[in-house]
């Protein structure tokens, strides 16, 4: 079983290795420089710094004391985009053998939100996938994203749907990542 398994991942991550085949990774989650450009150690936040409330007066579990998280919706990447603060690494940060250029962003109003439309090429050497982000507001919400894989030297036409609840939420412009 084990030398069937060898033969089934070798090459493929030689492959990846030697920059024949690109991995596509992105990042679920957002990495700060240093723990204090996090929304628990601003100063507008003392309450977590503060004693905590006696376990049983929150929540579903008797024995959880309360917190507060003051800063709403500005958790992760929301926190640091809001506060202006650059990332190590950012929320859909990926490395990749290959580059692609977005162009052409057009936003289409419909009743039940707006339809924003890119164009993505490849501009690398070789096929690679990429996840289109469509952003909204500020601090950013990641409102709509897909992945898509091209060839080397292909581009595509990639629409997404923003909600009109994303766009009453955020009250601001769309951004693509």
């Amino acid at each position: 079983m084990t030398r069937e398994l060898a033969n089934a991942v070798v090459p493929g991550a030689l492959h990846r290795m030697r920059g024949r085949e690109n991995p596509s990774g992105k990042l679920p989650v957002t990495f700060p420089k240093r723990l204090e450009d996090t929304a628990p150690y601003a100063p507008g936040h003392p309450e977590r710094h503060a004693p905590q409330a006696a376990p049983g007066t929150s929540g579903t579990n008797a024995n959880a004391p309360l917190v507060t998280y003051s800063e709403g919706l500005a958790v992760g990447y929301r926190w640091l985009d809001q506060e202006g603060i650059e990332p190590l690494f950012a929320f859909g940060h990926g490395l990749s053998y290959t580059r692609f250029e977005y162009s052409g962003l057009t936003v289409t109003p419909r009743t039940s939100g707006a339809d924003v439309t890119v164009t993505v090429r490849n501009v690398g050497p070789v096929r690679g996938s990429e996840v289109v982000q469509m952003y909204a507001g500020s601090p950013s919400i990641l409102a709509a994203f897909q992945r898509i894989e091209l060839a080397a030297g292909e581009s595509r036409l990639v629409t997404q749907h923003v909600s009109a609840a994303t766009a009453v939420l955020t009250r601001k412009s769309v951004a693509v990542r």
